[in-house]
Order: structure tokens, then sequence, then C-alpha cells
């Protein structure tokens, strides 16, 4: 009975630990010695979605749980065998539950021992830690995190004890104050001495607040360094609490801002002063976002766009309603262009748009696009730019179409002939005097490259060819002397002049040029000036200038396009006053710049005359604005200039006469020097032959000459490159036959075609009777600049030997007249030719300016 009851109380024992295992929610279990589960409690089995039978008498390491890993199930070997040898083996490892999903268990097994100590049972126990290893990975993500952003970020933490005032820091805490180690103590009363005392009150007051209201600490304050130097910093401070709810700690961190002062203080002077710049420039900016389809402008773009005031932040397609109905096509294909990501992005157009007033205002626009990406990726992300008027211009620029309209009936009165050839679509204009230089009846044939290139001389051909080509790849204008041979065996000699324009990759797409009949000696010189003046009356709208001045009236930045206008280079005017930089200038716009110092009042909008003669040889008006640069505070610390030209309104009217009587005096000039040279040529001419080659010869002389000029913008030749045009078709200049030495010297156009002439004669006689005509020949070229009489004078001697023997001609030849006539009434110099046995020899001076070199 004693042992029935024993036996009903163990089965009693056991049904209820059972109970108990089975409703633990960690794993709990036995295993035999060997590894055989023998027992495992019913949440370890659910939680794979297994049954007893499934596991139960099963190896251990092979079940559901640990089978999912070779290397796992070798592990819980090694453990079994440990536990099965006396030890307590535990770890962390993931095992495989229901739907094959993994979590992390704190798992152990150990022995359990009989009286003897021997190993008779092993329990297992695990206890789910996948929420705690994820916590502590997250923690140690954010703290490594939190090491980098204050590595990358230069910032110093900090932790103060409130109680005691101590505080534990970073190193770079310590080296912002200006120490290179970290210090063996720091407190809140230490950083104070740091702080420069103006400081000191607002930091404190914040220190306290932050304790009292339990609220973050946020200051920034200006520190002086253990070395002396004041930096400026900023600190942030967060409270933490006791178990009683009061601060005890303020944790933060703290970084050197000093740089960042400085950019935000140049920044508020950058915005202030790119404001008052647009102001004085008369420029409104506009911004628009692409992907938002959001156009946002200033007030004076709003104003020159005619938009109602409460406009702003609207699509494109609204702004381009507000575009002048005759345009809009226009300004819409632009747009499309800019946002083109196959494009450079770049917007410009300028454009009408109608007042409520009924008249239309002229804007001009540029901008540029922004993009993303690459390749096929690359797409437009926003569009920004400036919008100015330029009605003013508008109307100057009709003013000059009439003038070129008259232009165009000059060159028609002058038997001129004139093609535009339109390379893109190959279509040739001509007008009616080009058919008949070429040889046709007007309308016989369809203008063409082909049409006009074969009535081109064969032997002339390759040469029009080459020149074609060069002035197309070096953008130069082109100009080429040929013989045009008509269907009858009619030679005739033309000059032809043209110039090649360019799309915005480089290619040429037109080439509009100028013929004209020299063979009968057409006022080519004339002509030529003609077609120079044709190109310089179409005038571009003057850039506008902008400048900085200091209170002092010193320049402290200036843009290319005022440099240009004033004359000299932008590093000329840097820390200067304009009275500095020239004499001229000071005396003209100083007496306008004090007055905003002293007053503070905007003077916008002046028109300021400056006289030929003032600061050049030219006259200029200029519509100027000054206004006062503010500070922060409000103090007036500079003036903004700007400065628009305004010269080509002014005097559009009084150049398109002066461009009609130009053209009258030089077509007399040129006439009677080209027909006072022809009369000479023919009388010293035995035959046609030898007139049609001298004078030809001569007419190139005068055109290399004028070349040189017109490729200089001072319209000044040098007299070494003057000497190489000349010379050079009949000798090796800087060669074996000719040797050129002297300083460089400038000269006028009047000395330039005299002179010209004269190289031309003394080369043609070289070439045919004197030292050029033979191999061993030899001419040397040296001159010098010399003062007589108080002028400045060139010096040219020209030396010939190794030729064959001179004598003085009995009879004063052209080229001897033409020499030394040239030089006496035309240039007011001397000539001095010699004819010594060895051979030919010539002195000539000439005047030239003073600023010679």
């Amino acid at each position: 009975m004693a042992l029935r009851d024993g036996l009903q109380a163990d089965h009693a024992d056991e049904s209820r630990l059972r109970r108990i295992l089975d409703n633990v929610v960690a794993f709990v279990g036995t295993l035999t010695p060997e590894g055989m589960l023998t027992e495992a409690n019913a949440t370890a089995i659910k939680s794979a979605a297994l049954t007893r039978d499934d596991v139960i008498g099963k190896p251990f390491p092979d079940t559901y749980w640990w089978n999912y890993s070779p290397e796992v199930q070798q592990q819980l070997r090694d453990a079994i065998r440990g536990a099965a040898a006396g030890e307590i083996v535990r770890y962390d490892v993931d095992v495989r539950v229901a739907d094959d999903r993994f979590i992390t268990i704190d798992f152990q097994i150990a022995p359990l021992f009989d009286d003897a100590g021997g190993v008779i049972e092993l329990t297992a126990s695990a206890m789910e830690i996948t929420e705690r290893k994820s916590v502590e990975k997250t923690l140690r993500d954010s703290e490594e995190r939190l090491r980098l952003a204050l590595e990358a970020g230069e910032f110093g933490d900090w932790a103060l004890d409130v109680g005691s005032d101590q505080a534990r820091r970073s190193l770079r805490h310590d080296q912002i104050f200006g120490y290179d180690e970290l210090l063996s103590e720091w407190s809140f009363k230490r950083f104070l001495d740091h702080v420069v005392e103006d400081d000191r009150d607002s930091v404190k007051t914040g220190f306290e607040a932050a304790i009292r209201t339990s609220a973050p600490w946020v200051f920034d304050c200006r520190i002086r360094r253990a070395d002396g130097a004041i930096r400026w910093i900023t600190a942030r401070g967060k409270p933490t609490f006791d178990e009683s709810g009061n601060v005890s700690r303020l944790i933060g961190v703290v970084a050197d801002i000093t740089e960042r002062k400085a950019v935000e203080e140049s920044l508020r002077e950058s915005e202030a002063r790119l404001r008052l710049a647009l102001d004085g420039a008369q420029l409104g900016i506009f911004h628009y976002d692409v992907a938002d389809d959001r156009v946002t402008w200033d007030d004076r773009t709003r104003w020159l766009f005619g938009a109602r005031d409460e406009e702003d932040g609207f699509p494109v397609a609204r702004m381009i309603e507000l575009v002048h109905p005759e345009d809009r096509q226009a300004v819409h294909q632009e747009v499309a262009r800019a946002l083109d990501p196959n494009r450079s992005g770049t917007y410009r157009i300028e454009h009408r748009i109608a007042t409520a007033e009924g008249s239309a205002r002229w804007i001009a626009v540029h901008g540029r696009t922004e993009f993303s990406g690459s390749g096929k990726e690359r797409k437009p992300i926003y569009t920004h730019g400036t919008v100015r008027e330029i009605t003013a211009r508008k109307v100057a620029e009709e003013a000059l179409a009439i003038s070129a309209e008259r232009l165009r009936l000059a060159l028609d009165v002058g038997f001129m002939g004139v093609w535009d050839w339109n390379m893109e679509s190959e279509e040739v204009e001509w007008s009616d005097h080009c058919y008949t230089l070429a040889g046709y009846s007007v309308g016989e044939v369809v203008p063409s490259y082909e049409a006009w290139r074969s009535r081109v001389h064969p032997e002339d051909l390759p040469a029009v060819d080459d020149c074609l080509e060069k002035a197309r790849r070096s953008r130069k204008i082109y100009t080429e002397t040929y013989r045009f041979l008509h269907p009858d065996g009619n030679v005739i000699h033309v000059l032809a002049r043209g110039q090649f324009f360019y799309d915005e990759e480089g290619r040429p797409i037109r080439m509009i040029g100028v013929v004209d009949d020299i063979s009968e000696l057409r006022d080519a010189q004339a002509r030529a000036n003609l077609s120079e003046r044709r190109l310089q009356s179409v005038y571009a709208n003057a850039p506008v200038g902008l400048a900085y001045y200091d209170r002092d009236l010193r320049f402290r930045a200036i843009n290319q396009a005022l440099a240009d206008i004033n004359g000299y280079p932008v590093e000329a005017h840097i820390g200067k006053t304009p009275r500095e930089v020239d004499e001229h200038l000071g005396a003209f716009i100083e007496p306008l710049l004090r007055p905003v110092i002293e007053t503070g009042e905007q003077r916008k909008d002046l028109e300021l005359h400056e006289p030929a003669g003032t600061r050049g040889p030219d006259e200029h008006w200029w519509l100027v604005s000054y206004d006062p640069a503010r500070d922060i505070s409000g103090t007036i610390v500079g003036i903004n200039a700007s400065v628009q030209d305004i010269t080509d309104i002014k005097t559009a009217e009084a150049q398109r006469e002066l461009l009609l009587g130009e053209l009258n005096h030089r077509v007399r000039n040129s006439l009677a020097t080209i027909q006072a040279m022809a009369s000479h040529t023919m009388r010293n001419s035995s035959s046609m032959e030898i007139f049609n080659e001298t004078f030809t010869g001569r007419l190139h002389a005068i055109a290399s000459a004028h070349e040189i000029l017109t490729g200089t913008q001072q319209g000044r030749a040098g007299l070494a490159e003057l000497i190489r045009k000349q010379v050079g078709p009949y000798a090796a200049v800087d060669g074996k036959d000719v040797r050129l030495e002297g300083p460089p010297v400038i000269l006028s156009p009047t000395s330039a075609h005299a002179l010209g002439l004269i190289f031309h004669e003394l080369a043609t006689n070289a070439a045919k009777y004197g030292a050029l005509s033979c191999e061993a020949g030899r001419v040397d070229i040296l001159w010098k600049v010399i003062q007589e009489s108080g002028r400045n004078l060139a010096e040219i001697r020209w030396v010939e030997q190794g030729g064959p023997s001179v004598t003085a001609p009995r009879h004063t030849g052209f080229g001897s007249q033409l020499i030394e006539t040239t030089l006496s009434h035309s240039l007011g110099g001397k000539a001095d030719l010699r004819y010594d046995a060895h051979g030919f020899n010539a002195t000539l001076k000439v005047p030239v300016e003073a600023d010679y070199g």
C-alpha cells in the first residue's frame, strides 16, 4: 500500500513537472550522454511546428532545429561531448523554427550526475535572445555612427555632472579650446573662463535655464583659446535625470564654427552686393524648376513681363503666354532647346512683350539649364538666368538697318557684286553684278558655288580653293584676287572678299561676300573700304559694366566689360581710386561718386558725355547708376556702379551721315591715287604686258598693306610685317637672301600704304636687275629709331651686295620718283638712293609715332 502510494505520488510529481515545463516559454529538454533526445517541452516542439514523435528518441543534432547547417550540427555535437565529460557548455546560436524562420537563442547543455559522480543524463535549455541581439547590434551600429559623425564633423563630446561641476570630454573637445592633450579636469567654470567676456552672461543664463527648465542648451559664442586666438564655437547640450526626476547631467557636443561664421558674413555681404548690382544694372532674375514646372522671378522680371503683382510660381506655359504673339513660337522652341539633354542647356533669346499700353517692350533673356545624370539618364533639373530690357537698343538697330539698306544701294551704284551662300541648303543668291562679272547674263544660270567656280581661270583655281579653305578653318575674312575666264575668251581680274558664319557647333553655315572688277581700275580700294565699313556698321549691344567701390572710392571689384570701357586690365583697377587708374577717368567720375557716400542717395540713369579727346580719340555717351552699398546695420560701406555704353543710340544718326561722307571721300582719294599710279606706270611701260604686270604688282602692294592694317585692332601696321609681306614673294626673308634687323616699329595707315609701295618697287627692281636676280646676291634691310628736329624717325637702310654691278640710270624712273616723292611730300621724310659698284643701296627716313615700340 505504501509502495503504491509512493508510485502514485511520483507520477503526480512527474505530471506536475511536465505541465510546468510545457508552459515554459524557453526550450527545456533532456538527452542521453550520447546525445539522444529523451524529453522536450511543448513550447520548443510547437515553435518548430513538430510533434513529439518527430524529435523524441532521435539524435538531438539531427532534429529540425539544427539540421539546416552541418557547421551548427557539429558545434552541438562538440557541446554534447563536453557535457558528457562533465562540463557545462553555453553559447549563442541561430536555430530554425516554423516556416523556415530563424531565431537566436542563448543555449546551455549541462551534465546530471548520480550519487557516484557519474554523468547519467544531460539537460538542455535555451532562451530566445533575438530581440536582445538586434538591440545590441543596433546599439553598436549607433555608437559607431556617432563616433564617425563626431570625427567627420570634428565635434568634441562632453558630459557635465551638475552636482560636482566636473566634465568628461573627448580629446577633440580640449583641442577646440587650444590644448594638445586631454586635461586632467574640466568644469563649467573653466569653460566660462574661456568664453569672451561680452558673451559670458548670455551663455551663463542659457545654462541656468537649461538646468531650471530641463530644456536643451543651445548657443553660439566666442572663446579665447589657450594660445590667445579668438574662435567661434557652437555647443549643444541635453539634460539627463536622476531617479527623482532632477537634472543630474548635461551631455552634448561642441564644434569650432569660425569658418562657417566667416562664410555666413561673406554670404550676407555677397547677396547684398548682388542685389544692388542687379538693381544698378537693371537686371531681373528668374528660376524654373523643371520637375515641378514652376517659374519664380523677382519684381523686376515680373514688371518686364507685364505680369500681375500676385503672379509667382506658375507653369512655363504661362510665361510664354505673356510673350508677344508673333514671338511665342520662337520662345517655345528656345525653351525646348534649353531643356534638351542632348544640348548645352544655354537659353538665349530676344523677344517682345506686349505692354498694357499697346506698345511692345523688347527684352533679352539669358539663362542656363543644369542637368543631372549622364548619357541616357541625363535630364534637366532647373533653369536660371537674367532678364534685361533692350528696347532702346532695338530702336537703334532698326535705324542701323535703314543705314545698311542705304549701304546696299551704294554698293549697287558702285557696280559691286554681292553673294550670299547658304551652305546648309546649298542655295546661293547673286546680285546682278555677280552674273555680269562671271560672264553670265542675269538669270542665265541658277546661282551656285560650282557655277561661280566654273568661270574662275583654271590657273587660279588651286590658289582660290586653298584661300577659301584657309578662311573657313581660321574664321578670318576671305580675301583673294583672281581671274574670270568668260566664254568669249575675255579675261577680267577681280578682287573678292567674304566672311563665313558658323552655328553653335562651329560648322560653317553661311558665307556672305562681295566681288569687284579691278581689271578696269574700278575703284578697288574704295570698295574694299566700303566693305570694311559695312561690317563695322553692325553694332552689337554694349555689355553692362559693373564695379564696387569702398568708402574711399577704391575699386574692390570690377567686371571685364567695365575694365574694357576704362581701357585698363581688371588687375590695374583693384585697390586704386579712379584717379589713380587714370587722371581723366578720376576727374570724370569721382565728383559723381562722392555725394553717394556723403548723402546715401541713389543716383540712377545719369547720362554722361565724354567728348572726343578726353581719354581717347572718340566721343562716348554713358548711362550710369550709382547705388550706396550698406552693411547689415545700414551703414554705407561702398558704392555699386553700373555703366552702359549708349553711344550707339546717341550717335547712330550722325554715324549714318558720316558713313556716306566717308564713302564719297575715300572713293575720290582712292581713284585719284590709282589713276595717278596708272598714268605713271603707262608712261614707263613699253608694252601692255609690262604695264599689266607692273600695275597689278603695285595694286597688290596697296592691298597687302591694307590687309595688314585691317587685320589689327588699331588700324596700324608693324614695319617688319610690312617688309615681309612685300619682299617675301621675291626672296626668302630671314634666310640667306634677305636679312631683317631692327626694333619693333609701328606705322600709321598713311605710312604703311606708302612704304608698302616703296618696298614693292625696291624688291621688284632687285629681283629684275639687282642682288636678288642671281644666286650669290643678298639684301640687308636694317632700321633703327632716331630723333631729328624733335621728331621720331625710322631710319631704314636697304643694302644690296653680291649682285651685278650697277650704275646710276641716265633718267629718273617712276620707281625713283615714287620713293622720293612719296617720302618727301606724303610723309615728310627723306630718301637717299645710291648706285654703288658693289650694289644698290637706299636710306629712307620715315616719321613714326611717339609710342613706336
